[in-house]
């Protein structure tokens, strides 16, 4: 054995000092031995001079920290971009936080009937709350949207033709594709009218003793104006009740409450569609819901019992947190406390506040980072998610031209902790108040002091 590789601690002596270490009460023993070996094992392979034993644990250090450090994060996002699906769409609300760990520490009645004291079903803890909220006779809810239109295509139409408008045929996050949910549910698709233009005419002529359903679908994340035109709702609620056709919807974006004080009134509310007399209409939970993932199916029991007596139901159900958050969720809009859901308040956000936050913090900024040029400019948000594309937030933003390359700096941010995204236009990075909450403002400005 060559002189250098005799300079190589024991491992008993490098797993002391590494239980000595702050870093090391988080592993077992048996762990840091594995970690001392793999650390040994490179020293004997490299062939470079052994350094001492402090220098060799605390490399040990810093490669665990970088193994086991968290891949999912908190972010900050400052993009503007509300729902903002590569960032995990809508923040839950406090309210159902805290619910949630309530009911995940322990054990709780997710299918136990308290009062009679036997098996119960996990719909009844949100049913009731739907009916109040958006008039639906029965509901259920499945992992997300496309799960939920999933389930109902093959409880209603399975090897059974949907008709659906070309122009419907749309393509969501993901490279998901509505014929191919289609397909794997074993419905047939029956396209009609053309990409601009379809007409109550076109379901009329479609339709046969092969027919399943009428769908319609939301275009989420674009808008088709001009010569366009697609058929009143109403047309085809009758063309469905005349031939006992169920008419579904896929809304996705799930609008539990108006809008329209916000000027956002090309989103009509769940309940208004349900209203006008959908038989069944699908949409996402952590949208502008504003809670965790999720999909809903409600309308007539009828047919939501349908969806529920399929075996697929069991393998698209979600576990007893998704509830709790929901739960929480759904019971603030019951409450008319639709602010306490971060995306409402978000929404609701009016330009003369922002601006308000948005001078107080550029004073703040300058004091602390003179050299920079620091603005406040007023901008367009969006709410993102596929909801109302073409509608754009008034809002504000305090802005940053930096002296080194404002990519570079964005990419400084991201790599922070925790991490900042922040858009980047014309060699400028804007902050959007609108969706940085007032605690993270702070977090944002020291996270600057390491990137400046």
């Amino acid at each position: 054995m060559s002189e250098n590789l005799r300079r190589i601690p024991p491992v008993h002596e490098l797993l002391e000092l590494c239980r000595s270490q702050t870093w090391g009460s988080a592993y077992s023993r048996e762990q840091l031995l594995r970690l001392i070996r793999e650390q040994t094992d490179d020293l004997r392979s490299s062939g470079a001079p052994i350094p001492e034993k402090q220098n060799i644990v605390a490399e040990i250090g810093k490669k665990v920290e970088q193994r086991y450090r968290y891949s999912l994060k908190k972010v900050i996002n400052a993009s503007g971009v509300i729902v903002h699906t590569n960032l995990g769409r809508a923040p839950v609300s406090q309210k159902a936080l805290q619910h949630l760990v309530e009911i995940s520490e322990g054990y709780s009645n997710l299918e136990f009937d308290l009062t009679e004291g036997r098996r119960g079903s996990r719909d009844k803890h949100l049913e009731p709350l739907l009916q109040q909220i958006i008039g639906a006779e029965a509901s259920l809810i499945v992992n997300n949207n496309a799960a939920a239109l999933l389930l109902v295509l093959n409880s209603l139409a399975e090897g059974k033709e949907v008709i659906v408008s070309r122009g419907e045929l749309v393509e969501i996050g993901g490279s998901f594709r509505l014929p191919d949910i289609m397909k794997k549910s074993s419905a047939i698709l029956h396209e009609v009218g053309t990409t601009n233009k379809t007409r109550t005419s076109d379901y009329r002529k479609a339709i046969s003793d092969q027919t399943g359903m009428l769908l319609i679908v939301h275009p989420s994340n674009f808008q088709m104006i001009g010569f366009v035109e697609r058929p009143p709702l109403s047309d085809l609620v009758a063309l469905g009740k005349q031939h006992n056709i169920p008419v579904v919807e896929d809304q996705g974006s799930g609008i539990l409450t108006d809008l329209s004080e916000h000027e956002i009134v090309e989103e009509p509310s769940v309940s208004e569609r349900l209203q006008a007399g959908l038989d069944l209409i699908t949409f996402s939970g952590d949208k502008v819901l504003g809670g965790p993932q999720a999909g809903f199916v409600c309308g007539k029991k009828i047919w939501v019992d349908r969806c529920r007596s399929n075996p697929m139901f069991r393998a698209l159900r979600v576990d007893k947190m998704i509830y709790a958050a929901t739960e929480a969720t759904l019971t603030s809009y019951a409450k008319g406390r639709e602010q306490d859901v971060p995306v409402i308040a978000m929404v609701s956000q009016k330009l003369e506040d922002l601006k308000k936050r948005a001078y107080l913090w550029l004073e703040s900024l300058r004091k602390l980072y003179p050299n920079e040029q620091w603005a406040v400019e007023e901008t367009q948000n969006f709410i993102g998610g596929g909801v109302a594309p073409m509608k754009a937030l008034p809002s504000c933003a305090v802005t940053l031209r930096p002296k080194k390359a404002a990519h570079e700096l964005a990419q400084l941010l991201r790599e922070a902790v925790p991490p900042v995204v922040v858009r980047v236009e014309d060699d400028r990075m804007f902050f959007e108040l609108r969706t940085i909450g007032t605690e993270e403002e702070e977090s944002i400005t020291t996270a600057l002091a390491g990137c400046l």
